[in-house]
């Protein structure tokens, strides 16, 4: 991690902390040798990039008649940094194209399913950093 020591600060400035630890003395006229300012380390001045979250956890297909089924699933354990502000659940037959749906909650059924086809089924959770692979 990159360390930067700032000298002086005024008392409108303002730190943008990104990906930075500010170790910051501040200093009010000239002081004398015994008054030295001495740089500190601000607890939680360190500022972290989000990521994107991770997978979510134990998804449950369940087969609710021919042509529909009910998927569930568990928020993950790490949310990268923000909040999952929703899921995106794609789903198709086997080896062709895949539909994608944006939920909010932990679960979505699936209608109009095709009898005697294959289907996949994935979950991804999303953040404003990203969505989880």
């Amino acid at each position: 991690m990159k360390t930067q020591t700032i000298n002086r600060i005024t008392p409108v400035g303002v730190l943008v902390l990104v990906g930075l630890k500010y170790i910051v003395s501040a200093v009010t006229g000239q002081p004398s040798e015994e008054d030295r300012p001495r740089s500190v380390g601000l607890p939680g001045a360190v500022a972290h990039a989000a990521t994107a979250p991770d997978p979510p956890r134990n998804l449950t297909v369940t087969v609710l008649g021919q042509k529909a089924i009910s998927a569930d699933w568990e928020a993950p354990t790490n949310d990268g940094g923000n909040p999952i502000t929703s899921y995106d659940q794609s789903y198709g037959p086997v080896g062709e194209s895949s539909t994608i749906v944006s939920v909010s909650d932990l679960y979505k059924i699936v209608t109009g399913l095709q009898p005697g086809t294959r289907y996949e089924f994935r979950v991804s959770a999303r953040s404003s950093a990203g969505s989880s692979s």
